[in-house]
């Protein structure tokens, strides 16, 4: 005993170490550590960012104290068994708000059992304080029609009303424009407040962004709770533990668990029945027939239509079988796929490390070379002082060419997550196998990286703005032109287009 008190006390420490870093860390990265690595920083900032809109679930469903923490405790533990199934990772705060309603909702039903049986008849006073509440059926209602908004609004409800980040924070977090998140929480605050109009609710899309505002500020998360949590799902993570889970926590998590694994089953069953209507609409049909017959020869073909031990049906159910398991196969083989798109996308935008602004002149500016061949290609990026990098196998990490003025050149392998300088792609066989070739590589990539130096990113700024005298955010498109000289190079504006 003396151990495990040990061993769960070194591992608060070390989480309460860990949680500062892992707190800069988006909800994808978190759960993708947590799923990879067990992380228990990232599993501990996961229960304080998202504890709060958990907590303020489980009291307005369950009403009752206890029940609420024994909610909120069984939520978090089913994010430990479920977090690889999560997809996207980034959707994990609109995940758990629905894991926490309808736990909560088990845990209300749950405890209204155990009374009955019971026999209480002793009022509560939490009881006493929701009678007080003037709209106590009004978040009932809230929480009900918020759980069937589609996933991208409620995600941007769940991010702005009820975790109170600001735009530009969810935005961040979901990896949308900003101009997107608010387009999309504005229709959904608008559809919620239609769902509730058609319950007899009548409030403006404003007035359910005060509502939802208001639970924010009334669900004020116990500390022993947050802390209890963390502990029990961290060590529920390397393995389940006697002792460690309440009987009603542990009875609640497995509820849902197989709550779970019902509704995935539900989507099997679908499948068997789609199958089953193609022979159930042929089996109508050979009624219909054996109905419009004498009684003599119905006995006769119905004899006819019995099944044998090795009739067809057997053969029928082994097939959908096949093919439920098939379809479920390539299901969960599309789900690796997008993982890993998702992945690869994510590893692309870390690595490119631009600001926004960089990121809007890239889209932005079109660079033109005035070359002859690969070598004076070559000859023009030296001039401009570029850097080229050449994807490798590991998408994190790339070839760089520093030097172009020896050739042939010498490759290093670097990770370029944090570069800030300017780049742009030039993935044209045509100039980049002469480049190739110029540079002494032995073989020819699919594509250049090629980053150009701040000055020269300054430079092309200040020939733009002062091209037509437009503002940066008027501009649509800059086409540039290098020219080489005997002192270096030269840059000039080809052409320019602005905004309608």
């Amino acid at each position: 005993m003396a151990t495990r008190q040990l061993n769960g006390f070194l591992r608060l420490v070390r989480t309460a170490m860990l949680v500062h870093e892992a707190g800069g860390a988006n909800d994808a990265q978190l759960l993708e550590a947590f799923v990879a690595q067990k992380d228990e920083a990232a599993f501990a900032t996961l229960v304080r960012r998202h504890g709060a809109m958990v907590w303020g679930v489980c009291r307005r469903v369950v009403g009752h104290v206890q029940d609420a923490e024994d909610a909120f405790q069984a939520t978090f533990l089913v994010l430990v068994r479920k977090a690889s199934t999560i997809m996207p990772r980034a959707l994990v705060g609109n995940w758990l708000y629905g894991v926490a309603y309808r736990t909560a909702l088990k845990a209300r039903a749950t405890a209204a059992r155990r009374r009955a049986v019971e026999r209480q008849v002793d009022v509560l006073p939490e009881a006493h304080a929701a009678a007080k509440d003037a709209w106590p059926d009004l978040r009932k209602l809230l929480d009900q029609e918020l759980e069937c908004l589609p996933r991208n609004y409620r995600a941007a409800i769940v991010l702005c009303d009820l975790e109170g980040k600001t735009h530009k924070e969810a935005a961040r977090q979901m990896g949308w424009p900003v101009g997107t998140l608010s387009t999309r929480l504005q229709r959904a605050r608008a559809l919620l407040a239609k769902r509730l109009a058609r319950r007899g609710v009548g409030l403006s899309a404003g007035g359910v962004a005060i509502l939802l505002c208001e639970q924010v500020a009334q669900a004020s998360l116990p500390v022993a709770v947050l802390s209890s949590t963390i502990q029990a799902g961290t060590i529920h993570a390397a393995g389940p533990a006697a002792g460690v889970l309440s009987a009603r926590v542990a009875e609640l998590t497995e509820a849902m668990l197989k709550a779970m694994l019902l509704a995935k089953l539900k989507i099997t069953v679908a499948l068997v029945l789609a199958v089953g209507i193609v022979g159930s609409g042929t089996g109508l049909l050979t009624y219909q027939r054996l109905a419009a017959q004498p009684a003599d020869k119905q006995e006769e073909a119905t004899a006819k239509l019995r099944p044998q031990p090795d009739s067809r049906s057997k053969h029928n159910l082994e097939a959908a079988n096949a093919n439920v398991k098939a379809a479920e196969a390539q299901l969960r083989l599309a789900e690796a796929n997008y993982a890993q798109a998702k992945a690869n996308y994510e590893v692309a935008k870390a690595s490119a490390g631009i600001a926004k602004v960089q990121a809007q002149r890239q889209l932005r500016w079109r660079i033109l070379f005035d070359t002859q061949n690969g070598k004076d290609y070559a000859d023009q990026l030296e001039a401009l002082g570029a850097m080229l990098a050449i994807p490798s196998e590991d998408q994190a990490k790339y070839d760089v060419i520093h030097d172009l003025s020896q050739r042939p050149v010498k490759p290093s392998v670097e990770n370029l997550s944090k570069t800030q300088h300017i780049f742009w792609i030039d993935s044209d066989p045509h100039s980049v196998a002469p480049l190739s070739e110029a540079l002494g590589l032995k073989q020819a990539p699919q594509a250049f990286v090629v980053f150009l130096p701040r000055y020269i990113e300054d430079e092309l700024l200040r020939k733009e703005l002062a091209y037509a005298k437009q503002k940066e955010e008027d501009i649509q498109e800059t086409s540039f032109k290098f020219y080489r000289s005997k002192t270096g190079f030269q840059i000039k504006v080809a052409s320019q287009s602005n905004k309608q």
